[in-house]
């Protein structure tokens, strides 16, 4: 029923956010807890054939000697839930995503092994709180943490981290994704998007941009009124990705839909600076199924659509059997 609507112009402010919410009721498949424990990322990558980063430790002891032996340049990341992240230069915190907004920021301390052992025993009993339990493939992962090398950015900025590229992928196919500057900064974070049949940026989609916004643009509503807080793109065209590297980054998620046979998905891609291991830069980050915990609220309204229309093209979210409405 839900995909005879979303083939209905008339159907929701965002079909896409309906059929997210359907999965968190109804989908209860081992294949979500896999594919959101960030420790078995490097697993799904392989299969793949996308490179993935190198693991120092991963595990759920923080008394654990590698742990407390870790190269100066590092990142400690929880693999049971979203956020949790902090990224260590020369021994210490230059970046810290806190647990969904839960805690106290680290930058600027010396990543010692008392520091990172705190931070893991924090991590472990903070668990995951999502949305009312209804991000449910988290609340089956194992707790754990995970110690990874940090990537190089693409460019020659020795200071800067590896680039996000999220492909937004249904059916087995990326139709768009977009490509995050300064993943750890505020003021000058940048989110352009791109088609990823053309290949050419798409400075008009946003993400983020409220909860009214798929309404607003239903009743003409002007874009702006509705994207105060919402994402900016790149006007920067010297900035913007090549052609080839749109073309790579969706191949590489494609694969990764394709052998893990998720329906939908925003496969978290990060773009580095090239190496023996990484020829193309790429390398899987993470999958997320619940993107911005079910309501992605994605402008304008037609790439809401045209996502939720390939998922239901694909049979639409799964149904586990033993699943009961809520």
């Amino acid at each position: 029923i839900m995909c005879d609507n979303a083939r209905a112009s008339s159907w929701s402010a965002s079909p896409l956010s309906s059929l997210i919410y359907e999965r968190q009721i109804v989908d209860r498949r081992p294949l979500l807890s896999s594919l959101s424990d960030k420790a078995r990322i490097p697993r799904h990558a392989l299969a793949a054939g996308v490179p993935s980063a190198r693991t120092f430790y991963s595990g759920s002891s923080c008394a654990a000697a590698g742990l407390a032996s870790l190269p100066p340049d590092y990142v400690l990341k929880a693999t049971h839930t979203s956020g949790c992240v902090v990224v260590v230069r020369g021994g210490v915190v230059v970046a810290h995503k806190t647990c969904r907004g839960y805690g106290q920021s680290v930058v600027g301390e010396e990543a010692s092994p008392a520091l990172v052992r705190r931070l893991c025993e924090a991590w472990l009993a903070f668990g995951f709180q999502g949305r009312g339990g209804r991000e449910w493939a988290y609340s089956a992962v194992p707790r754990g943490v995970l110690a990874e090398e940090v990537l190089p950015a693409p460019h020659s900025d020795a200071q800067a981290v590896a680039e996000d590229i999220k492909c937004w992928t249904a059916g087995g196919r990326t139709l768009f994704m977009h490509h995050t500057r300064s993943r750890f900064g505020h003021a000058d974070k940048r989110d352009t998007f791109y088609d990823a049949l053309t290949l050419r940026p798409r400075l008009d989609i946003r993400f983020g941009a409220g909860p009214f916004c798929g309404l607003g643009h239903l009743l003409g509503m002007p874009a702006a009124l509705c994207l105060p807080h919402a994402s900016r793109a790149d006007t920067n065209a010297s900035r913007w990705l090549n052609a080839s590297v749109v073309s790579e980054a969706a191949r590489a998620c494609d694969r990764v839909a394709a052998t893990t046979g998720i329906d939908f998905a925003r496969i978290d891609l990060l773009l580095a600076g090239r190496a023996p291991s990484r020829p193309r830069g790429l390398v899987l980050s993470e999958v997320t199924l619940y993107p911005f915990g079910g309501r992605p609220h994605l402008s304008p309204r037609s790439v809401d659509v045209a996502l939720a229309n390939a998922w239901c093209e694909a049979g639409g979210p799964y149904r586990s059997p033993l699943a009961l409405p809520q």
